[in-house]
């Protein structure tokens, strides 16, 4: 009898042990297939389309994917309470490689293998990480784009002159006479009315640029676009300190305002920002990196 509810005791604790951890899932969107790397050693041997994770430190960890068209990635997971986390591996519209997170979920994905983290195999990095997709993409674009500017230069200077349109545009002309007595006065006038109006609305919108975008990145539900519209402004504005923590507020997750601040600094080299910006993270590993990412930007 004690023998038995020995091993029923030992059965709970370990059940308990193995709920209490996190586990990822992570599946492949792209359909490229991957293989993961984590804390520098080599999990799956086969390129795959999804897995399941666990035994990894939930302190946070580093991964690194490889995926099987030559392409690679890293990602460093911050600190994941116990449950089970699901990401999705991306293209964004620039045509490069992103982790994303979709959340927590209570049970775990059926169609995927479960592997625990081990150091069996160490990884061999690439020495040389070539930008080969990103080059030939920005090239395409850049041709594409000559292209259609081309296209509406020949348009343009072939579009045929319309007798009738012509005619009523004369009709509409003031005479002679009224042209010349007013020459004068219109352009004393338009050089008044043009100059003054134009600055004046310039100031005002650079005020109301920044508090519409704000309420739209608010206003969206994915963590993806607002990211995106975020960095829109941040490449044309110079924001201080106190718009930069309202920005990063507006996001949900950590890695989120890292990438935000990090492309923030490489955009405006020269702005320095308090490290009040530090509040903005919810995690103590979070706000180790971006502290990190100011002292790399301070040294400059």
């Amino acid at each position: 009898m004690s023998l038995r509810l020995y091993s029923l005791v030992l059965g709970l604790l370990c059940f308990q042990n193995i709920q209490a951890q996190a586990v990822l899932m992570i599946e492949d969107q792209s359909k490229t297939g991957f293989k993961l790397v984590v804390d520098d050693y080599l999990q799956n041997e086969v390129f795959l389309e999804k897995l399941n994770f666990k035994g990894f430190s939930q302190d946070g960890a580093l991964l690194f994917f490889e995926m099987q068209d030559g392409r690679h990635f890293s990602r460093a997971l911050p600190k994941l309470p116990a449950g089970n986390h699901q990401y999705i591996i991306y293209e964004d519209f620039k045509g490069k490689l992103r982790l994303r997170y979709r959340g927590e979920f209570d049970k775990l994905s059926q169609s995927a293998l479960m592997f625990s983290f081990k150091k069996e195999h160490k990884y061999q990095f690439p020495v040389i990480i070539a930008a080969q997709p990103d080059e030939e993409l920005k090239t395409k674009q850049s041709a594409k784009t000559d292209s259609i500017k081309s296209e509406e230069a020949i348009a343009s200077a072939e579009t045929p002159i319309n007798k009738e349109t012509m005619a009523a545009a004369k009709e509409d002309m003031p005479s002679k006479d009224s042209l010349t007595s007013q020459n004068t006065l219109a352009q004393n006038t338009d050089s008044i009315s043009i100059a003054e109006p134009k600055q004046k609305t310039e100031k005002k919108e650079e005020v109301f640029n920044f508090a519409t975008a704000l309420a739209k990145i608010k206003a969206s539900n994915f963590e993806f676009d607002k990211l995106q519209m975020a960095k829109g402004l941040i490449g044309q504005e110079s924001l201080d300190s106190e718009q930069i923590v309202l920005l990063l507020n507006s996001f949900k997750y950590d890695q989120s305002r890292l990438d935000l601040l990090k492309t923030y600094l490489e955009k405006h080299p020269k702005k320095k920002l308090d490290e009040a910006i530090l509040n903005a993270f919810d995690y103590e590993l979070s706000k180790q990196a971006a502290k990190k990412i100011l002292e790399a930007n301070a040294s400059k």
